[in-house]
């Protein structure tokens, strides 16, 4: 008599003379097809030629998928990109209660509760960062000129909170530095939007300077040009990486895709429910930007569409 294997009901090749080797280990594999499926179809509908090979190739898919685990798990945390919660940003600190951009409005914006503050990053004449949208000083100080003709000592004796209020007097302008140190201390998230302009030189000093505050994990680098982007990537793999699109489209969330630890910033005109079926899909985090006529039901339909942060200008406390 033949002798079976108790899981799969299999002759045990060589125990019935009437059954040749050759026939019972291929009657054994018709068994197995009929119990487990094609043995010889792969996940992705592949079919090997021997089963050794499917196994082989299935071992090596597993030793890769674990050398991945243990890098991700050996990973530090990253508050921007791994945190899932919904957050709020102070674009420019609470600029609607204090003169944008400057210690005052980003304190507004803590005291207001919000989740981090976006704020733009310029350089001075003597390569030092500083906080300010614009690429003159115009518009916000006591004085005029492009920022990049000027050293930070000159910036720092001006008076960048009277054209605001009276009362805010005397504001100096902060450098990306103190910025940092603000976000640091009080537990907040900093979004850092760049000029295209940047030098690699210029980039290597920028992210030392994340380094030394001890805010790598809690940083965004934001720009609306690719190319910088992806510079700034293959150069640090590790910083989170907001790419800046006025239309969020198939191409901006295939660009987020290949920057990697990455999320579309997007305006929120852009938020819609066909758009964020398109995110959900490539399994890519959008946050947007309001404007200044941006209505708060529309922040709120934003969030139930899936987006995960939003950065304002319109409201002096964590809008959700």
């Amino acid at each position: 008599m033949a002798e079976y294997t108790e899981n799969l009901n299999l002759f045990e090749p060589g125990t019935d003379d009437n059954i040749g080797i050759e026939e019972s280990l291929k009657t054994n594999f018709d068994r197995i097809d009929e119990k487990l499926g094609d043995s010889l179809k792969m996940p992705d509908g592949k079919t090997k030629t021997t089963l050794g090979q499917r196994l082989n190739e299935m071992l090596e898919e597993t030793k890769t998928l674990q050398t991945q685990m243990k890098d991700e798990m050996n990973e530090e945390f990253n508050k921007v990109v791994d945190d899932a919660m919904v957050g709020s940003l102070a674009s420019r600190g609470a600029a609607r209660f204090a003169p944008e951009n400057t210690l005052a409005a980003f304190y507004a914006a803590f005291a207001g509760g919000f989740w981090g503050i976006r704020t733009d990053i310029r350089m001075t004449k003597d390569k030092e960062f500083v906080c300010l949208t614009d690429a003159t000083i115009d518009r916000t100080s006591s004085s005029t000129g492009n920022v990049a003709d000027k050293n930070l000592a000159e910036l720092k004796a001006m008076d960048f909170g009277s054209w605001y209020m009276e009362i805010y007097t005397g504001e100096r302008i902060p450098t990306m530095s103190q910025f940092l140190e603000f976000c640091h201390d009080y537990n907040m998230i900093a979004y850092l939007e760049i000029p295209i302009t940047l030098t690699v030189t210029e980039i290597e000093s920028l992210i030392s300077k994340i380094n030394e505050k001890g805010m790598i994990n809690s940083v965004a680098i934001v720009c609306f040009d690719f190319g910088l982007l992806k510079n700034i990537r293959d150069l640090y793999p590790r910083v989170a990486i907001g790419y800046g699109s006025g239309l969020m489209n198939q191409t901006a969330i295939d660009r987020v895709k290949e920057l990697k630890r990455a999320f579309l910033y997007t305006n929120i005109t852009q938020i819609t429910t066909a758009n964020m079926k398109l995110s959900t899909k490539s399994n890519v985090k959008v946050d947007a930007y309001t404007l200044l006529e941006t209505k708060f039901e529309e922040i709120e339909n934003a969030v139930r569409r899936g987006v995960r942060r939003v950065t304002s200008r319109k409201h002096n406390y964590h809008p959700f």
